[in-house]
């Protein structure tokens, strides 16, 4: 929540300036890569602990789910940053055609897997179909304004963030424990562990951003 208000002010107080706009484009999109992948990549890992703490042992299959359900709740969440620059920028009708285009492929793509297809797999698609528009969205604002240097650093540095936390994640998940254990364990060290890499990799410091107070500090490290 901290963030995604942080990316609504920047963004809204450059309404119609382009490098201003463009630098909290990119900002953006590397907080986004840097804060919320992680994020879902290991509730992803941790699907099955998770779901059978909440839900028991009735849901064998729920846990199949959460995947392509994290992948939708990433590109609902990204989706308001592009959305919001191309409205900054007065073309908001971008928004309208890349929808067209996303329920379009959907739709080529369910005649021909119609009565063929699984619940995970409808997931799925729903879920790769937000990334499509958003994408689109996405692409329209680099063409107008383009993106500032230095993302490709910060898309390995996300990736490197995202790959260690993932890995503690696949470790707790190994341990056998009962699954509110895992959970437990889970809440309390993943995230402490994950501001400690953040923190080393923009500010030198494990410390930096162990608090929630710091998120404007991480907003202006990028």
């Amino acid at each position: 929540v901290p963030l995604m208000r942080i990316v609504q002010v920047a963004i809204g107080h450059r309404a119609g300036t382009t490098e201003p706009l463009k630098v909290a484009l990119t900002k953006a999109v590397i907080a986004f890569l840097l804060v919320m992948v992680p994020m879902f990549v290991c509730l992803s890992i941790l699907a099955e602990p998770f779901v059978q703490a909440l839900l028991g042992d009735k849901y064998p299959l729920a846990p199949a789910m959460v995947p392509p359900l994290c992948a939708y709740s990433f590109a609902r969440l990204f989706g308001a940053v592009p959305g919001n620059v191309v409205i900054a920028l007065g073309k908001a009708s971008a928004i309208t055609s890349s929808w067209i285009l996303g329920f379009l492929a959907t739709g080529i793509y369910a005649v021909f897997r119609w009565g063929k297809w699984d619940a995970v797999e409808i997931a799925w698609v729903f879920a790769l179909g937000f990334i499509l528009v958003n994408g689109l969205i996405l692409a329209i604002c680099i063409r107008k304004i383009g993106i500032r240097q230095g993302l490709g650093k910060r898309l390995v540095q996300s990736l490197l963030c995202t790959v260690l936390v993932g890995l503690v994640a696949y470790g707790i998940d190994a341990i056998d424990w009962s699954p509110w254990v895992t959970v437990g364990a889970s809440i309390l060290s993943l995230p402490v562990f994950y501001a400690g890499v953040l923190g080393i990799i923009l500010a030198g410091n494990p410390f930096a951003f162990l608090s929630k107070a710091r998120t404007m500090e991480i907003w202006k490290t990028l």
